[in-house]
C-alpha cells in the first residue's frame, strides 16, 4: 500500500479509517401528520480519513525532515488544495483533496529514526 498527502510518503500504514456522513434535520410537512417529514441536508456530505502510521528514516535527522513536510502542510488557513493518494496492489484506492484536520506523532527514543503517527484529513472539494 503506498500512501501518499501531496508529495509527502507516509510510510508504513498500520490501519485506516474512511467515514463518510450526512448530517440530516428532518421538517414536519405542512398540513400534514406529525409522523410525515421531509429529510433535508443543509451542511452536505463529508467524507473524513483517519491514518495510523509509521514512518521509518534512515536517520534522525531525515525522520524530523519527513514529520516537517508534513506539518508544513497544515499552515494555519490550509489555502493550497493537498490530494490524498492511496494505492493499494497498483490500484488507486482513494484519490481526494483534504485539509489536515489533525497531525499528531509519538517519539520513542530506543527506536531510531521510528515515528507513530496518527493523521485525520476531510475531504474539500
Amino acid at each position: 500500500m503506498a500512501v501518499t498527502i501531496g508529495s509527502v510518503d507516509l510510510g508504513k500504514i498500520q490501519s485506516m479509517n474512511v467515514s463518510k456522513s450526512e448530517t440530516i434535520s428532518t421538517r414536519p410537512k405542512i398540513t400534514k401528520d406529525s409522523d410525515e417529514a421531509i429529510g433535508v441536508s443543509i451542511s452536505g456530505a463529508l467524507r473524513t480519513v483517519n491514518i495510523k502510521g509509521r514512518l521509518t528514516a534512515s536517520s534522525i535527522a531525515n525522520l524530523l525532515i519527513a514529520i516537517t513536510n508534513i506539518e508544513a502542510l497544515i499552515d494555519g488557513n490550509q489555502t493550497s488544495n493537498v490530494v490524498l493518494n492511496i494505492d493499494v496492489e497498483g490500484t488507486t484506492f482513494l484519490s481526494i483533496t483534504v485539509k489536515i484536520n489533525s497531525f499528531t506523532w509519538k517519539y520513542e527514543v530506543e527506536n531510531r529514526a521510528v515515528a507513530d503517527y496518527n493523521l485525520e484529513v476531510v475531504e474539500n472539494e
